[in-house]
């Protein structure tokens, strides 16, 4: 039941437009403006200006609407990158999933709370499940063994079910973009 703090790139290009609009898009969305200790601030202009300063933040609540869905899972990095569920499930029908601003989506968030909870002895199956679908508290769990998390980017991988060749995705992030046409002549040698 995480609650989501909007970084400001996202409040800024996205979400204050809207909002400047249409006050009532933050209580129908569930989004408060708070200070950095999470104490909830008037909707006034002027706050919504802070906001685009840095100096306040949009925080949307956690329930069945939140960007993050139930769980979420912090892990040091220097992008404030996580793991998190979504209610935007029909989107791990598609092909092409890079439907995010950077943080990975997981399509089995409980299967994923259950591994990263299997050594902590005050979680099992049922209250992982419990606290994710059937109270509305807000819980954040601190680790006792930390797993180690790497994210890796391809996109140009080896067939390994072929003899040889490579499979080619798209670069979503374009850093390789100008090495790809090259990788891809090179590839059909």
């Amino acid at each position: 039941r995480p609650y989501w703090w909007m970084p400001k790139s996202i409040a800024t290009k996205e979400y204050l437009p809207r909002i400047r609009r249409d006050w009532s898009y933050l209580k129908r969305n569930g989004y408060q403006i708070v200070t950095g200790t999470g104490t909830v601030m008037k909707v006034s202009s002027r706050n919504l200006d802070r906001v685009e300063r840095g100096a306040l933040f949009l925080r949307q609540n956690s329930g069945s609407g939140n960007a993050l869905g139930r769980v979420k899972f912090i892990f040091p990095n220097e992008h404030y990158v996580y793991m998190h569920d979504t209610p935007s499930k029909s989107l791990f029908n598609r092909t092409y999933r890079a439907h995010s601003h950077g943080c990975v989506r997981l399509q089995h968030p409980e299967a994923m709370a259950n591994w990263v909870l299997k050594t902590d002895p005050d979680w099992n199956k049922d209250s992982v499940h419990y606290s994710m679908y059937k109270t509305s508290k807000h819980n954040e769990v601190e680790l006792k063994q930390q797993p180690e998390v790497f994210i890796v980017y391809f996109t140009a991988f080896p067939l390994v079910d072929k003899d040889e060749g490579v499979a080619f995705y798209s670069d979503v992030y374009k850093r390789d973009s100008s090495d790809r046409s090259r990788f891809a002549k090179a590839a059909k040698l």
